[in-house]
């Protein structure tokens, strides 16, 4: 029997009910999904996520396509897990849209066996569909079918990191430090003892207050301790900030062109690395 919004018999050993048939059992008949009303992001539906970019579906490897509640045209990005190689699939660049999503997306390329963000478009029904083995799944061919899938890659950016509670530009992480200017001091930076901080310097930062040799206290300014440390040039540039527990003295020198002052007892402190 073979109907385009009923049922479809399995004709190929690809699924254990398929593997009963072929064991010379009655032939196992498949229901068919209908297709679903329009999807708006932020839906209510079972499957976590809103199909957004921001909330992709997050589905599993025996997710069918009509789950997604899609209608000819729509779109929707869908998060699939690893290693999802198993599944039901008909049809070869287009799918028909009972084919299991995520190893449909395999079978596409528009995704590895390692899972992650794939973009799913419901298109037209064909009159026939072409069964093909690539990149590790093989397809099974069809006739005529109501609505198809299509499968497109999706890249999906992480959330930028939030605002730094110093106000200054940047967020303090190595992909975004926080931009300093010569005359900024470490108590600007809202440090948390033992949490580094990534900051940027301008340059010809060489006329700061600074107090110490390598540990420096906590009022010096930041980039002119940068440069004395010898891990920023007067150039300028990123370096990694990390506040430290105070020290009894500080102890002055004059390096790179910097001199900095001692002083005793003073309760906060930090040092300079390379970033």
């Amino acid at each position: 029997m073979k109907q385009n919004h009923g049922f479809r018999v399995v004709g190929a050993c690809t699924t254990l009910a398929m593997a009963l048939a072929c064991g010379g059992m009655t032939p196992v008949e498949l229901p068919k999904l209908p297709p679903g009303p329009p999807l708006t992001p932020g839906t209510t539906t079972s499957l976590p996520g809103d199909g957004s970019l921001e909330k992709a579906y997050e589905l599993t490897c025996s997710t069918g396509a009509g789950e997604l509640a899609l209608t000819e045209g729509k779109s929707v990005v869908v998060k699939c897990p690893a290693n999802c190689t198993t599944g039901a699939v008909w049809g070869t660049g287009l799918y028909t849209q009972d084919t299991t999503v995520c190893t449909g997306a395999i079978h596409s390329g528009a995704l590895s066996t390692a899972g992650g963000y794939v973009q799913v478009t419901w298109d037209k029904g064909l009159s026939a569909y072409v069964g093909t083995t690539n990149n590790g799944i093989t397809s099974s061919a069809w006739g005529a079918w109501g609505g198809s899938i299509k499968f497109e890659g999706a890249t999906v950016q992480a959330p930028p990191p939030p605002a730094h509670p110093s106000g200054l530009p940047g967020s303090g992480v190595a992909a975004d430090p926080l931009k300093l200017e010569c005359n900024t001091t470490a108590p600007a930076l809202k440090l948390a003892l033992g949490t580094p901080l990534w900051v940027t310097c301008p340059a010809d930062c060489t006329t700061g207050a600074v107090w110490g040799t390598g540990v420096y206290s906590e009022d010096s300014t930041v980039c002119a301790s940068a440069v004395h440390s010898g891990i920023l040039p007067i150039a300028g540039g990123t370096a990694k900030i990390t506040p430290v527990a105070g020290l009894d003295a500080y102890v002055g020198s004059t390096q790179n062109g910097i001199t900095s002052s001692e002083w005793g007892v003073w309760p906060r402190a930090f040092q300079v690395e390379a970033p």
